[in-house]
């Protein structure tokens, strides 16, 4: 399942109060996904990379999140760091930041996205990984 279809739900969950709307958000698409999927997505929505048993960190941190946003939209770390505070968190900051910022595309269509849960999965694994090494280097 596309990555892009889980980012969708979310935000119809986010755009609705009702428990009842957003328990038949999450019925119709959990129902159309795979086994495989499931497990990822029943994950990613419990805001977790990694199963509970697994003891892997991300370790991606504020900082991390600041500096890519600020990177990509020309924002300055205090500037960030300010529409943060006044958004109450750093999600709805970037969101605000990089309105506007999109990949060029030559006056092509915008591709269709393609990234998968299971992509999404083998990058925090990554992530995690790469984190691993970092310690054990500075050890």
């Amino acid at each position: 399942m596309r990555f892009y279809d889980f980012a969708q739900l979310g935000e119809q969950l986010a755009a609705t109060t009702k428990k009842l709307a957003k328990a038949a958000l999450l019925k119709e698409y959990l129902a159309s996904l795979t086994d495989a999927d499931l497990a990822l997505a029943a994950r990613f929505l419990a805001g977790r990379p990694f199963a509970l048993a697994d003891e892997r960190v991300l370790n991606v941190g504020w900082a991390v999140v600041r500096d890519a946003v600020c990177a990509i939209s020309g924002s300055t770390p205090e500037a960030f760091g300010e529409l943060s505070t006044r958004m109450g968190e750093a999600g709805a900051a970037a969101e605000i930041a990089l309105e506007g910022h999109r990949i060029p595309t030559g006056g092509a269509a915008a591709p269709t996205p393609t990234l998968t849960l299971a992509e999404v999965a083998r990058l925090y694994t990554a992530l995690a990984q790469g984190a691993a090494l970092h310690r054990s280097a500075r050890c």
